[in-house]
């Protein structure tokens, strides 16, 4: 029946029913087919609490590429495919343009995967520093034509440790806190040379690493570089100016005076909760 169709319709009439149908899905699923995921199988993928563990092979980049995931990823890439968490899709980028992209807090290569779908021209640099996730990453990484560094990222280079004792109250392996305040062994580079490595200048800025956001806000000449700025802020800052229990900080405030100071355009506005959110948000032209 498909191959008759074809014969019988121009191909013009195909492409609108294609359109057509796609449209008529829900936002979710439609993402779930951009990294081949059936209906059925994205409501499996949902209802599967091992699905991450489960996935070994994902549509990426118009081919099936082997992937491997922890079995908390699930949550992140709901949160960085099918729920569109750092509204990707109302960034006015053509899916033509070669833009560039630095994904900050890489963790497994969840954003790296949704932005690919999103910009198959993109170059998508990756930055991670905690090195138990560097084989996560790194397949991740060459299924989407990435490059990835084992690195944090932070105002000012140097090598710092982790705060564990913050990490335990999140109670996830995968997701580690920087503490600047305290010499270690994970390198950090500043912004201003990750955003050299990409050739000077970035497209879209993805932050999503933690609390060091703070600090990787304070580089205004860095970020005068960006056009895109893509956030997720939490009540949490490396280098202890406040944390978790201080509520006396209204942390969307902070973030959007923050943001909207550094001379961008804040677009979208999104709350987890009291102690976290997202920000999508544009430079602003003179």
């Amino acid at each position: 029946m498909k191959s008759l169709i074809k014969k019988v319709l121009p191909q013009s009439v195909i492409k609108k029913l294609i359109k057509l149908k796609e449209k008529n899905l829900s936002p979710e699923l439609r993402r779930a087919r951009t990294i081949g995921l059936n209906s059925k199988q994205y409501k499996e993928f949902i209802l599967d609490e091992n699905a991450a563990l489960n996935t070994h092979e994902l549509f990426i980049f118009g081919a099936m590429k082997k992937t491997k995931f922890l079995k908390e990823s699930k949550a992140f890439l709901m949160e960085s495919i099918f729920d569109d968490a750092y509204q990707l899709e109302k960034i006015n980028i053509s899916r033509d343009q070669h833009c560039k992209i630095i994904d900050i807090g890489a963790n497994v290569g969840a954003f790296a995967i949704a932005a690919r779908t999103h910009f198959p021209r993109a170059t998508i640099h990756c930055y991670e520093p905690h090195p138990s996730l560097e084989e996560f990453l790194k397949l991740q990484a060459y299924a989407v034509g990435a490059k990835y560094y084992m690195e944090g990222v932070g105002f000012e280079e140097g090598f710092f440790a982790s705060d564990e004792m913050q990490n335990e109250i999140l109670q996830s392996e995968s997701v580690k806190i920087m503490d600047f305040t305290k010499k270690g062994d994970i390198k950090i580079s500043s912004l201003k040379t990750v955003i050299e490595r990409i050739g000077g200048y970035v497209d879209i800025l993805k932050l999503d690493c933690e609390g060091s956001e703070w600090n990787i806000l304070k580089d205004k000449d860095a970020l005068k570089k960006v056009n895109y700025l893509t956030v997720e802020f939490h009540r949490i800052s490396p280098d202890k100016s406040f944390d978790i229990y201080d509520r006396s900080i209204d942390i969307h405030k902070k973030a959007k005076e923050t943001i909207s100071s550094l001379g961008f355009t804040i677009l979208v506005e999104r709350y987890h909760s009291v102690d976290a959110g997202i920000i999508l948000a544009q430079r602003n032209i003179n």
